[in-house]
C-alpha cells in the first residue's frame, strides 16, 4: 500500500478536535443542566425532560469556542 493512503492528512485532527468538542460539550452541559436542576429543586423528570436539549446546547457551545480556537491558532500561524 502507498504511503499515501495510509497517511493521515488534513482532515483527522480537525475530525479529532471536532469530536472532542462535541463530547466535552455534551458532558459539561449535561452536568450544568442536572445541576441547575438541583439547585432550583425541579424533579427528576423536569431535568430528564431538558437533558437531551441540555446536552445539545453544551455541544454547540463547546463547538463555537473550537472553532473559535482554530481560527486563533490558524490565524497566528500566518
Amino acid at each position: 500500500m502507498p504511503i499515501v493512503l495510509g497517511a493521515t492528512g488534513i482532515f483527522t485532527p480537525i475530525i479529532e478536535g471536532t469530536a472532542t468538542a462535541i463530547g466535552a460539550g455534551v458532558v459539561i452541559g449535561g452536568f450544568l443542566g442536572a445541576s441547575a436542576g438541583m439547585i432550583n429543586g425541579w424533579s427528576r423528570r423536569e431535568v430528564e425532560r431538558g437533558a437531551l436539549r441540555d446536552t445539545y446546547g453544551g455541544a454547540l457551545v463547546a463547538l463555537v469556542f473550537w472553532a473559535l480556537d482554530q481560527c486563533i491558532v490558524y490565524a497566528s500561524v500566518v
